[in-house]
């Protein structure tokens, strides 16, 4: 004889879940090498699209790694200085301590 439950238990469900993966580096070659291989088959004066899908990639490129340099660049800065008033704030405290605590006593 089975004992009666008051509370329900949840049964194990499954999914048929495959996750996509992107990967923009792959992605990036993909498109440079159909360019490629359409300017080779042209041999002729590309139309303005591909023109301009050519120069929005470019710009895209190179704007995108400019970017983080000058991120990392500044963040790092940014960190030096921070550290730097850290030091010189904890310098001064101590430097004074003994002066403050003679005068507390007194």
């Amino acid at each position: 004889m089975r004992i009666p439950q008051f509370t329900k238990i949840n049964r194990h469900r499954s999914f048929d879940y495959t996750p996509m993966y992107y990967n923009p580096e792959k992605e990036d070659l993909d498109n440079r090498v159909k360019a490629i291989k359409a300017q080779m088959e042209e041999n002729s004066e590309s139309s303005d699209a591909d023109r301009e899908a050519r120069l929005r990639a470019q710009f895209k490129q190179n704007s995108s790694s400019l970017s983080y340099k000058s991120k990392n660049m500044s963040s790092t800065i940014r960190m030096i200085i921070i550290l730097g008033l850290v030091l010189y704030l904890g310098y001064v405290v101590f430097s004074n301590l003994d002066g403050f605590m003679a005068k507390l006593l007194n």
